[in-house]
Protein backbone atom coordinates (compact mmCIF):
# COMPACT_ATOMS: atom_id res chain seq x y z
CA UNK A 1 0.00 0.00 0.00
CA UNK A 2 2.94 2.65 1.11
CA UNK A 3 4.47 1.54 -2.42
CA UNK A 4 1.16 2.61 -4.42
CA UNK A 5 0.56 5.57 -2.49
CA UNK A 6 4.49 6.85 -3.67
CA UNK A 7 3.59 5.49 -7.24
CA UNK A 8 0.32 7.61 -7.25
CA UNK A 9 2.30 10.91 -5.80
CA UNK A 10 5.19 10.43 -8.13
CA UNK A 11 2.74 10.26 -10.92
CA UNK A 12 0.65 13.10 -9.67
CA UNK A 13 3.56 15.41 -9.97
CA UNK A 14 4.84 13.89 -13.20
CA UNK A 15 1.59 15.21 -14.84
CA UNK A 16 1.49 18.53 -13.10
CA UNK A 17 4.99 18.98 -14.29
CA UNK A 18 3.84 18.21 -17.71
CA UNK A 19 0.81 20.02 -17.38
CA UNK A 20 3.00 23.17 -16.16
CA UNK A 21 5.45 22.80 -19.06
CA UNK A 22 3.06 22.48 -21.77
CA UNK A 23 1.26 26.01 -20.17
CA UNK A 24 4.70 27.48 -20.31
CA UNK A 25 5.51 26.29 -23.59
CA UNK A 26 2.06 27.56 -25.24
CA UNK A 27 2.44 31.02 -23.47
CA UNK A 28 6.36 31.65 -25.32
CA UNK A 29 5.13 29.88 -28.38
CA UNK A 30 2.09 32.60 -28.63
CA UNK A 31 4.46 35.46 -27.88
CA UNK A 32 6.48 34.10 -31.03
CA UNK A 33 6.61 36.20 -33.65
CA UNK A 34 6.93 33.17 -36.13
CA UNK A 35 4.29 30.53 -34.18
CA UNK A 36 1.71 34.02 -34.43
CA UNK A 37 2.04 34.84 -37.81
CA UNK A 38 1.57 31.05 -38.71
CA UNK A 39 -1.57 30.86 -35.96
CA UNK A 40 -2.99 33.44 -37.96
CA UNK A 41 -2.47 31.20 -41.36
CA UNK A 42 -4.05 28.51 -39.91
CA UNK A 43 -7.06 30.53 -38.49
CA UNK A 44 -7.47 32.28 -42.52
CA UNK A 45 -7.10 28.24 -43.79
CA UNK A 46 -9.62 26.92 -41.49
CA UNK A 47 -11.95 29.91 -42.12
CA UNK A 48 -11.50 29.63 -45.99
CA UNK A 49 -12.10 26.15 -46.18
CA UNK A 50 -15.17 26.78 -44.04
CA UNK A 51 -16.64 29.07 -45.71
CA UNK A 52 -15.47 29.06 -48.98
CA UNK A 53 -14.65 32.71 -48.97
CA UNK A 54 -11.27 34.43 -48.43
CA UNK A 55 -10.45 35.50 -45.15
CA UNK A 56 -7.98 37.61 -43.66
CA UNK A 57 -6.96 38.03 -40.09
CA UNK A 58 -4.58 41.27 -39.60
CA UNK A 59 -3.67 40.09 -36.11
CA UNK A 60 -4.79 38.42 -32.66
CA UNK A 61 -3.61 38.36 -28.75
CA UNK A 62 -4.72 35.77 -26.81
CA UNK A 63 -4.92 36.16 -22.72
CA UNK A 64 -4.10 33.15 -21.29
CA UNK A 65 -4.99 35.04 -17.33
CA UNK A 66 -8.62 35.36 -18.72
CA UNK A 67 -8.82 32.99 -21.69
CA UNK A 68 -9.95 35.44 -23.94
CA UNK A 69 -8.64 36.46 -27.11
CA UNK A 70 -8.72 39.33 -29.35
CA UNK A 71 -9.11 39.35 -33.05
CA UNK A 72 -8.42 42.48 -35.16
CA UNK A 73 -9.02 43.59 -38.57
CA UNK A 74 -11.41 40.16 -39.68
CA UNK A 75 -12.68 40.83 -43.57
CA UNK A 76 -14.27 38.32 -45.62
CA UNK A 77 -14.05 38.70 -49.11
CA UNK A 78 -17.04 37.10 -51.28
CA UNK A 79 -17.49 36.63 -55.06
CA UNK A 80 -17.43 40.50 -55.87
CA UNK A 81 -15.29 41.69 -58.22
CA UNK A 82 -11.59 43.20 -57.40
CA UNK A 83 -11.82 47.05 -56.03
CA UNK A 84 -15.24 46.30 -54.95
CA UNK A 85 -16.20 46.40 -50.72
CA UNK A 86 -16.13 42.92 -49.27
CA UNK A 87 -18.82 41.08 -48.05
CA UNK A 88 -17.98 41.74 -44.74
CA UNK A 89 -15.52 43.81 -42.30
CA UNK A 90 -14.80 43.10 -38.91
CA UNK A 91 -12.88 45.45 -36.87
CA UNK A 92 -12.73 44.06 -33.74
CA UNK A 93 -14.17 40.37 -32.06
CA UNK A 94 -13.36 39.38 -28.49
CA UNK A 95 -13.16 35.70 -27.90
CA UNK A 96 -14.19 33.95 -24.67
CA UNK A 97 -13.18 30.47 -24.07
CA UNK A 98 -14.50 28.54 -21.18
CA UNK A 99 -12.83 24.93 -20.82
CA UNK A 100 -15.36 22.39 -20.46
CA UNK A 101 -12.93 19.27 -20.19
CA UNK A 102 -9.13 19.36 -20.84
CA UNK A 103 -8.64 15.62 -21.19
CA UNK A 104 -11.89 15.51 -23.93
CA UNK A 105 -10.30 18.88 -25.57
CA UNK A 106 -14.01 19.98 -24.53
CA UNK A 107 -14.75 23.81 -24.90
CA UNK A 108 -17.57 26.17 -25.26
CA UNK A 109 -17.48 30.16 -26.26
CA UNK A 110 -18.41 32.02 -22.79
CA UNK A 111 -18.53 35.09 -24.78
CA UNK A 112 -18.37 36.34 -28.40
CA UNK A 113 -18.19 40.32 -28.84
CA UNK A 114 -18.64 41.74 -32.47
CA UNK A 115 -17.80 45.59 -32.92
CA UNK A 116 -18.42 47.41 -36.11
CA UNK A 117 -19.51 44.92 -38.16
CA UNK A 118 -20.29 46.05 -41.78
CA UNK A 119 -22.12 43.53 -44.19
CA UNK A 120 -21.98 44.56 -48.02
CA UNK A 121 -24.37 42.28 -49.45
CA UNK A 122 -25.13 42.82 -53.60
CA UNK A 123 -27.31 41.30 -56.21
CA UNK A 124 -27.04 40.91 -59.71
CA UNK A 125 -29.95 41.15 -62.19
CA UNK A 126 -29.40 37.33 -62.36
CA UNK A 127 -30.18 37.27 -59.03
CA UNK A 128 -26.59 36.16 -58.23
CA UNK A 129 -25.49 37.33 -54.91
CA UNK A 130 -22.09 38.01 -53.48
CA UNK A 131 -22.04 35.25 -50.99
CA UNK A 132 -19.47 32.53 -51.29
CA UNK A 133 -20.66 28.93 -52.14
CA UNK A 134 -19.53 26.77 -49.19
CA UNK A 135 -17.51 23.62 -50.18
CA UNK A 136 -18.92 20.27 -49.90
CA UNK A 137 -18.82 18.95 -46.69
CA UNK A 138 -15.85 15.76 -46.08
CA UNK A 139 -18.43 13.91 -43.72
CA UNK A 140 -21.85 14.21 -42.59
CA UNK A 141 -20.92 15.43 -39.04
CA UNK A 142 -21.98 18.96 -38.36
CA UNK A 143 -21.97 21.35 -35.67
CA UNK A 144 -25.28 22.06 -33.79
CA UNK A 145 -25.18 25.77 -32.18
CA UNK A 146 -27.43 24.26 -29.82
CA UNK A 147 -24.38 21.78 -28.61
CA UNK A 148 -21.63 24.80 -29.33
CA UNK A 149 -23.45 26.77 -26.33
CA UNK A 150 -22.26 30.08 -26.90
CA UNK A 151 -22.97 32.11 -23.28
CA UNK A 152 -23.01 35.76 -24.26
CA UNK A 153 -23.03 37.73 -27.47
CA UNK A 154 -22.93 41.09 -28.00
CA UNK A 155 -23.27 42.81 -31.68
CA UNK A 156 -22.73 46.73 -31.82
CA UNK A 157 -23.01 49.38 -34.25
CA UNK A 158 -23.30 47.10 -37.11
CA UNK A 159 -24.38 48.43 -40.83
CA UNK A 160 -26.22 46.30 -43.31
CA UNK A 161 -26.26 47.68 -47.09
CA UNK A 162 -28.11 45.82 -49.38
CA UNK A 163 -28.19 46.36 -52.93
CA UNK A 164 -30.56 44.28 -54.89
CA UNK A 165 -30.77 44.77 -58.83
CA UNK A 166 -32.61 41.89 -59.71
CA UNK A 167 -35.72 43.22 -58.05
CA UNK A 168 -34.54 47.12 -57.97
CA UNK A 169 -34.17 47.52 -53.84
CA UNK A 170 -31.43 48.98 -51.96
CA UNK A 171 -31.47 48.56 -48.07
CA UNK A 172 -29.33 50.11 -45.45
CA UNK A 173 -29.07 49.78 -41.96
CA UNK A 174 -27.19 51.36 -38.96
CA UNK A 175 -26.99 51.38 -35.68
CA UNK A 176 -27.54 47.09 -35.30
CA UNK A 177 -27.31 45.81 -32.11
CA UNK A 178 -28.44 42.44 -30.93
CA UNK A 179 -27.38 40.39 -27.54
CA UNK A 180 -28.45 36.81 -27.13
CA UNK A 181 -27.44 34.52 -23.92
CA UNK A 182 -27.55 31.02 -23.85
CA UNK A 183 -29.62 28.89 -20.76
CA UNK A 184 -27.58 25.53 -20.49
CA UNK A 185 -30.27 24.05 -18.74
CA UNK A 186 -33.10 24.89 -21.21
CA UNK A 187 -31.01 24.10 -23.86
CA UNK A 188 -32.01 28.17 -25.39
CA UNK A 189 -30.93 31.16 -26.85
CA UNK A 190 -32.68 33.99 -26.04
CA UNK A 191 -31.96 37.36 -27.31
CA UNK A 192 -32.99 41.00 -28.77
CA UNK A 193 -32.47 42.68 -31.89
CA UNK A 194 -32.47 46.26 -33.04
CA UNK A 195 -31.74 48.93 -35.11
CA UNK A 196 -32.85 52.97 -34.80
CA UNK A 197 -31.47 53.71 -38.35
CA UNK A 198 -32.81 51.95 -41.27
CA UNK A 199 -33.90 52.85 -44.96
CA UNK A 200 -35.26 50.84 -47.65
CA UNK A 201 -35.74 52.22 -51.51
CA UNK A 202 -37.85 50.24 -54.00
CA UNK A 203 -37.13 51.36 -57.43
CA UNK A 204 -37.70 55.03 -57.60
CA UNK A 205 -39.32 55.82 -54.71
CA UNK A 206 -37.55 57.69 -51.91
CA UNK A 207 -36.38 55.88 -48.98
CA UNK A 208 -38.23 54.27 -46.21
CA UNK A 209 -37.25 55.27 -42.94
CA UNK A 210 -37.46 53.45 -40.33
CA UNK A 211 -36.13 51.47 -36.85
CA UNK A 212 -36.56 47.64 -35.53
CA UNK A 213 -36.65 46.24 -32.20
CA UNK A 214 -37.80 42.35 -31.52
CA UNK A 215 -36.73 39.79 -28.80
CA UNK A 216 -36.52 36.10 -29.48
CA UNK A 217 -36.29 33.00 -27.36
CA UNK A 218 -34.81 29.73 -29.85
CA UNK A 219 -34.81 26.21 -29.25
CA UNK A 220 -33.62 22.86 -31.04
CA UNK A 221 -37.02 23.01 -32.09
CA UNK A 222 -38.72 26.50 -32.65
CA UNK A 223 -38.15 30.41 -32.52
CA UNK A 224 -40.35 32.47 -31.07
CA UNK A 225 -40.86 36.37 -31.28
CA UNK A 226 -41.85 38.37 -28.66
CA UNK A 227 -43.08 40.91 -29.37
CA UNK A 228 -41.35 42.25 -33.01
CA UNK A 229 -41.96 46.87 -33.09
CA UNK A 230 -41.71 48.09 -36.23
CA UNK A 231 -41.45 51.81 -36.20
CA UNK A 232 -42.51 53.72 -39.92
CA UNK A 233 -42.69 57.53 -39.68
CA UNK A 234 -44.84 58.10 -36.78
CA UNK A 235 -46.29 54.91 -37.04
CA UNK A 236 -45.69 51.90 -34.76
CA UNK A 237 -45.97 48.31 -35.58
CA UNK A 238 -46.40 45.83 -32.97
CA UNK A 239 -46.39 42.00 -33.90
Amino acid sequence: MRDWKKILGWTAISLGAVLLFVIVAGVLLLKSGGFHRYLVTKIEQQANEATGARVEVQNFIFHIKTLTADVYGVTIHGTEAPGQKPLLQIPHVRIGVKILSIFHRKVNLSELLIENPAVNLVVNKEGRSNLPEPPPKKSSSSTNVFDLAVGHVLLTNGELQLKDRKIPVNANVFDLRTEISFSQLAKKYSGTLAYQNGGIQYAQLKPLPHSLDAKFDATPSELNLKPLVLRLGGSRVGI
